[in-house]
């Protein structure tokens, strides 16, 4: 293919790289929110219902309201100290896609995988999630390339059988 290698750089931001884990780990991240709001939902209706004298017990429901609010902000917390090496500022990142492999080269580390360690690749909102495994996957800002690159990158995609067509 005649645009490849693509080579290109971008900085990324704090911000950027918790959205990246967002698009990576959407289900995750989606599944603790809607525990913490139905938690808290349930825990306010029976505090409402308690006010009401209709139910003897207040604290159940503020305990449980609480334990939702705290569960997202533990699991937050967590997630931020494991990615507490790339919220601290402004980084600037290369990527280079070849024919056989996938190149990063940040400040601090360079990674190189092969095409044959994913398992798919998708766009979820603002970046191409590369799967690795259900577990594991590396963003890509969709803004990092161009509509050239774009192009190059998504048909390597479809050739590789990572992409859908």
């Amino acid at each position: 293919m005649s645009a490849l290698p693509i080579v290109t750089s971008f900085t990324s931001s704090p911000e950027m790289v918790l959205r990246s884990y967002r698009a990576c780990h959407r289900s995750r991240y989606l599944n603790r929110l809607a525990l913490m709001i139905t938690c808290a939902t349930v825990g306010l209706i029976e505090v409402a219902i308690s006010l009401n004298g209709s139910f003897p017990v207040r604290w159940a429901g503020v305990a449980l309201a609480l334990w939702g609010v705290a569960f997202f902000a533990w699991r937050e917390l967590s997630v931020r100290r494991q990615l507490a090496p790339y919220l601290k500022g402004s980084r600037q990142v290369t990527i280079t896609l070849t024919e056989t492999e996938y190149r990063t080269q940040g400040p601090d580390r360079a990674t190189a995988r092969t095409w044959t360690t994913f398992s798919s690749v998708t766009r979820v909102g603002d970046f191409w999630v590369l799967r690795l495994s259900p577990q594991a996957a590396m963003g890509l800002p969709v803004s990092a390339l161009d509509e050239q690159q774009t192009a190059a990158f998504t048909a390597l995609m479809r050739e590789k059988g990572l992409c859908p067509a």
